[in-house]
């Protein structure tokens, strides 16, 4: 069974403040870029399970390596997040 997490957005200036999305971690990637494309040039913060996430302006989660395969990141936020 997939493991569920919640993906909170939080931007300054909008309403609502917050955007939460329940996912699993193969799809954590995908919506942080999605996101930080759509909203460009707002000023946001990200958590993932209570837990605030390193990104560029881009929506891009800094981790070790920054073009590892989705399935090894995906594999990364399930350990870090566990």
């Amino acid at each position: 069974m997939t493991t569920m997490h919640t993906l909170v957005f939080t931007r300054a200036g909008a309403k609502p403040k917050k955007t939460v999305i329940k996912c699993d971690a193969a799809s954590v990637p995908h919506i942080m870029v999605w996101y930080g494309a759509h909203h460009a040039g707002d000023k946001y913060k990200a958590t993932i399970d209570g837990r605030y996430i390193s990104m560029d302006k881009n929506g891009l989660i800094f981790m070790e390596w920054p073009l590892m395969p989705n399935s090894i990141m995906a594999f990364m936020i399930e350990r870090a997040f566990a």
